[in-house]
């Protein structure tokens, strides 16, 4: 014991910080980034540009209107931006923490070309009022550098925030981007989407997307490598919408896992190519989801690809069929059950599949009262 304290007393000397005084930093949060609040200012794009180039915290603590255009000349659109950066969190504090912006075209925050990004606990506002025609405001746009080679945006996540009347999307994940992760946010009152992602080795999880003109979730390729999981989607025009685009890339390794999509304007989920044939498409699971009382069908299968499973999901009360599988080939339909709400309406068909359709797998599906 002597030793241990002829050590400390050594330590201290010296001016050295002693194990307790690391271990206590360290349950601090000392990183050695360091932590500037936007309220410090003259405007936000000001305090975003105010963080050193090894990285930082921009911490949120008020409310900031987004103007400028600082990323005009990268993407065409007006708003601060994080453009060729890396290790920055933009974080809430907890109260009062938002960033609006007045401009119908404008998008409140926009990361282009960066890495290790992560905004958390941040209410985004825009002006665009539900009724009225969209323009091309987003909430959270990731974009990519593509007038100098294409250098995408790596490492993005966007948790805990609200996003909500902007005049197209509410977040936007673009085309060439990479592991790009939005979780357990709130998307409301958007013209159009709640969430596009077009990125690979990406993840949708636990986020509440409702009320939004277009879709809750628009999965569009050439998005590869996507988990879409335990999302709430209910009262957007579709719920999960996955497109194959064949002229814009493939689309190919998607889970859709776990959702409940409930009460939307057409399908609960939809499947489409926008290619006449079979595009090609793989790898593609629909499993686990709710699909329940949506106005059209529940999960449906629009000119599919070949290799697609559709297992384990629970479809109820939609309006015309639970299950849809129009002009498909190769596509197993396993396990799901189909029913209807105690006193609600039956679909027209439990599982309808066109005559267009072939090699079409249909094994152990529960129906009840139809």
């Amino acid at each position: 014991m002597r030793y241990f304290l002829c050590i400390l007393a050594l330590l201290s000397c010296l001016g050295l910080p002693s194990c307790s005084d690391v271990a206590a930093s360290k349950a601090a949060g000392n990183t050695g980034s360091p932590s500037i609040k936007a309220s410090d200012y003259p405007s936000l794009q000001a305090a975003i540009d105010a963080i050193p180039k090894t990285g930082g915290t921009l911490v949120i603590d008020g409310q900031f209107e987004a103007a400028g255009q600082a990323c005009a000349h990268v993407t065409g659109e007006f708003g601060p931006c994080i453009y060729l950066r890396s290790n920055i969190r933009i974080m809430g504090d907890g109260v009062t923490s938002k960033i609006y912006t007045t401009d119908i075209n404008g998008d409140a925050l926009q990361i282009i070309a960066s890495d290790l990004i992560t905004v958390s606990g941040v209410e985004f506002a825009g002006p665009w009022t539900p009724g009225t025609t969209g323009q091309n405001g987003v909430g959270v746009r990731i974009d990519m550098y593509a007038v100098h080679g294409g250098t995408p945006s790596t490492r993005v996540t966007v948790e805990h925030c609200q996003v909500h009347n902007f005049s197209f999307n509410g977040m936007w994940a673009r085309n060439g981007n990479s592991q790009i992760h939005f979780l357990h946010n709130e998307n409301y009152n958007n013209y159009w989407n709640a969430i596009e992602i077009e990125a690979q080795d990406s993840s949708v999880l636990d986020n509440d997307l409702h009320d939004n003109g277009g879709q809750g979730i628009e999965i569009y390729s050439t998005a590869q490598r996507l988990r879409v999981a335990n999302n709430r989607a209910h009262h957007n025009q579709v719920g999960i919408k996955l497109i194959n685009d064949p002229t814009f890339g493939t689309l190919s390794a998607i889970s859709v896992v776990g959702n409940e999509t409930s009460d939307n304007q057409t399908d609960g989920i939809v499947y489409q190519s926008l290619s006449p044939n079979d595009a090609p498409s793989g790898l593609i699971t629909i499993s686990g989801n709710t699909a329940i009382n949506n106005l059209f069908d529940g999960i449906s299968l629009l000119h599919a690809g070949v290799g697609m499973t559709i297992s384990d999901n629970i479809a109820s009360s939609n309006f015309s069929s639970d299950i849809n599988i129009s002009g498909g080939s190769d596509v197993v339909v396993s396990n799901n059950v189909m029913t209807a709400l105690p006193g609600g309406q039956h679909a027209a068909n439990a599982i309808y599949i066109s005559p267009q359709s072939s090699r079409i797998y249909v094994l152990n599906n529960s129906t009840y009262n139809f």
